[in-house]
């Protein structure tokens, strides 16, 4: 799943830093991949390393990474900041620790460090949510550490720039105590949820096709998925469960957590058949799943609907939806447009307009960026600038009468925002500033995107009639409960059978954390939190469970 912030800031100390090279095309782990990030890594390499000096003055190059670095991600998804303390104990062994409280880390441990060579490589995979996975690699310079990180298992590789933060370039000359001492091992994810073979029910292995195929001519999109089958004759109740943003394959996988592997589980041990599909362009299921839109993804949950109620084991009456995130807001567009279906579970959706929805992560953003003791007032000046530039866009795009036949946004129009962004601008900043608006028009302006900012989920929502059971997280960073609570409540006021839940502690992962910051799991080895389990089947089980005869 994507759970990096959209933005255009975080520029903070970059504005002096000269643009590192961006990589362009999907990475995955191929060759072809691998080749791109070593040319990136070599191009660095030749502008960084600084001239050579005689050994007694100059660190190695593995040494030159130890210290405290600070600096950001440059992503096409909107950069984001990223604080680096990197050691190394007296028997070789080297140690670090990331903090990024846009992306939810704080002080997570780095994995498989390796530095040698001229470069540092090393993994980040956060403690406190799963579903954030990056492999670094690059070079260090002086004060400067810049290289290419990647999406782990697979993604776009992006540039990353840091600086050297409150210290000299000589590791020596590092005050920080903690240097000397790495941390204590973390234990291995061990996901107790997840079933075990042989399961008491049937799985079956599906494919159906949505209606419109691939759309705009493209080829028809196949999806492939899994049928969970209770034992008995039937006919039994049913539920098709819808994936967040994606793509995702059909178990929801994040890290070692497979959530609606444990979802569909505990539902069929409750006599429900379940359907759970990989999204358009992910697992074994075709189609391009970074530019799907909102009505490819309801096609697809209108077509699992289909193919369940033609099963003879299933009552046509009693199929369900179960979605989480972008998922709850396509199951209330097909429950609000579709007559067969019989009930409707919303896990953790936006429900406020698009683009408030987008500037409540601007203001987010804003809010819980990292400073240095020494970040100049310039560099948070320029931030906060980068901040209102990416408003000025989202309040352009989404307001428009007809962004799609509106004429696009000229170079006059980018110097006016920057210039009332930041009045009196550096040319360095100035320079950055536009960059950074011309690409937030470009990322924004995708009709994926577009239509995002446009939504307003409130519409579907008011048309729903069925059932509803509708749960929120309370110390949901990405889907806050308050305004989203509110705006839920008020769209389904009309609805007699629906059920509005606020679980204290629930993340947006639907998982159990601690209620001071930054929130960490309870039980890093929790997939879905049981109390949502429960909940969940006790609902469906009231509403559409199969009755004694």
């Amino acid at each position: 799943m994507r759970y990096l912030v959209t933005c255009t800031a975080c520029v903070l100390m970059l504005v002096a830093c000269a643009p590192a090279p961006r990589g362009v095309a999907p990475a995955t782990e191929t060759p072809d991949v691998e080749r791109r990030v070593d040319a990136v890594i070599r191009s660095l390499t030749a502008t960084t390393r600084p001239a050579t000096t005689s050994a007694a003055t100059t660190p190695t190059w593995s040494d030159d990474v130890v210290g405290r670095w600070r600096g950001y991600v440059l992503s096409d998804g909107g950069d984001w900041n990223i604080a680096l303390r990197v050691g190394r104990t007296a028997d070789g062994t080297w140690w670090g620790r990331a903090s990024s409280r846009e992306i939810g880390v704080l002080r997570a441990d780095l994995a498989t460090i390796d530095a040698r060579d001229g470069r540092l490589r090393f993994r980040l995979d956060a403690p406190n949510d799963p579903r954030i996975h990056w492999r670094f690699d690059g070079v260090a310079g002086g004060d400067r550490l810049n290289g290419v990180v990647t999406s782990y298992p697979g993604g776009r590789p992006e540039t990353y720039v840091l600086l050297r933060s409150g210290s000299a370039p000589d590791r020596d000359a590092d005050p920080a105590p903690a240097l000397t001492a790495p941390p204590a091992p973390r234990p291995k994810v061990v996901p107790y949820q997840h079933p075990r073979r042989p399961l008491p029910y049937a799985e079956e292995h599906v494919s159906l096709t949505p209606a419109g195929g691939g759309g705009g001519g493209a080829a028809a999109v196949t999806l492939a998925g899994t049928l969970t089958l209770p034992p008995g004759p039937g006919p039994h109740p049913a539920v098709v469960l819808l994936q967040g943003s994606g793509p995702d394959d059909r178990d929801y996988t994040s890290g070692e957590h497979r959530a609606y592997l444990v979802v569909a589980d505990e539902l069929t041990r409750a006599g429900f058949a379940t359907l759970r599909c990989d999204q358009r362009g992910a697992g074994g299921s075709t189609g391009d799943g970074e530019t799907v839109t909102l009505a490819d993804r309801a096609a697809d949950a209108a077509a699992g609907v289909a193919l369940l109620r033609a099963r003879r084991e299933i009552d046509p009456a009693r199929v369900g939806l179960l979605g989480h995130s972008m998922g709850a807001t396509v199951a209330a567009r097909v429950a609000a447009t579709t007559p067969h279906v019989a009930f409707v579970v919303l896990l953790c959706g936006v429900t406020v307009p698009g683009i408030d929805d987008e500037m409540m992560r601007i203001a987010r953003r804003r809010d819980e960026r990292l400073w240095d003791d020494d970040a100049s007032d310039a560099a948070k000046a320029v931030a906060e600038a980068a901040d209102r530039i990416d408003l000025r866009v989202v309040e352009r795009l989404a307001r428009a009468p007809d962004p799609a036949a509106a004429p696009p946004p000229d170079a006059e129009w980018l110097d006016r925002v920057v210039a009332e962004a930041l009045p009196d601008a550096p040319k360095e900043a100035r320079a950055r500033l536009h960059r950074l608006a011309a690409r937030a028009l470009e990322r924004f302006g995708a009709p994926h995107e577009l239509e995002s900012l446009r939504l307003d989920p409130r519409g579907d929502l008011m048309k729903v009639r069925q059932p509803v059971l509708a749960v929120m997280g309370e110390l949901d960073r990405r889907v806050p409960a308050g305004p989203n609570v509110a705006a839920l409540r008020s769209s389904v006021r009309w609805n007699h059978d629906a059920t509005v839940e606020v679980l204290p502690r629930l993340d947006h992962n639907l998982v159990d954390v601690r209620p001071a910051p930054p929130h960490a799991r309870v039980d890093r080895d929790q997939t879905v939190s049981p109390r949502v389990l429960k909940l969940i089947r006790e609902w469906c089980v009231h509403r559409a469970g199969n009755r004694p005869k």
